[in-house]
């Protein structure tokens, strides 16, 4: 079978089932097998199918608003850190104890998590050194602003966290409508097949059913 979107698969689907409830079809298509329960049959697959497909849709656009938030704190984090390290680092000059003491020393990790945890881990070497802390008031960058960039690192965690869940539920989402869909592929194809027989002496019908001889 050719590779159609999902929408256009459902419309032939449906319309196949559809049709093939009219009498004159479904009295030749019981000659091969074919009931009112396998007609049934084909519409509970399209109304799971279906579903599957909304449950899917809904599920990545929930990952993409998780992700958009997610991104957004993290630029805000990444543009706090920026603000507090060259403060920090105009601060600290050519004293090479404190520089180790704040971890400056350390490069920040690509690892958003690991990166994270630096971040957070200069903060509150930050905290513990009095005296940088006062130098650093003098550019409006004070105990209160140093918290105020640890909770937003904490908020940055849980967006992570509800980053990942949602990621989760649209790859389980993606693979339950694969599943879905395939169902329905393997139902439409026996479906086409009987009625390609069944009516292979009336193109009209056949037509009907979306299905074209050549």
């Amino acid at each position: 079978m050719k590779r159609f979107s999902i929408a256009y698969f459902m419309a032939m689907v449906l319309k196949l089932i559809t049709n093939c409830k009219n009498a004159e079809i479904l009295s030749k298509l019981t000659l091969f097998g074919v009931t009112e329960a396998t007609i049934e049959e084909g519409e509970a697959l399209v109304a799971e199918a279906q579903k599957s497909i909304n449950d899917q849709e809904r599920e990545h656009n929930e990952k993409l608003k998780a992700y958009d938030e997610y991104f957004a704190q993290k630029e805000l984090c990444e543009d706090e850190h920026k603000i507090y390290s060259t403060f920090g680092r105009l601060v600290v000059g050519s004293d090479k104890n404190l520089y180790g003491t704040l971890n400056f020393n350390e490069p920040l990790d690509r690892k958003s998590y690991e990166r994270t945890m630096q971040m957070e881990k200069r903060y509150r070497a930050a905290l513990n050194e009095a005296a940088f802390m006062a130098e650093m008031a003098k550019y409006n960058v004070t105990e209160g602003s140093i918290n105020g960039y640890m909770g937003n690192i904490e908020i940055l965690k849980k967006l992570r966290v509800d980053y990942d869940r949602e990621k989760g539920q649209a790859e389980s989402a993606t693979e339950f409508r694969k599943q879905k869909l395939e169902e329905l592929k393997i139902y439409y194809k026996k479906l086409r097949t009987v009625a390609k027989v069944a009516l292979r002496e009336d193109v009209q019908l056949l037509e009907e059913l979306g299905i074209v001889i050549k």
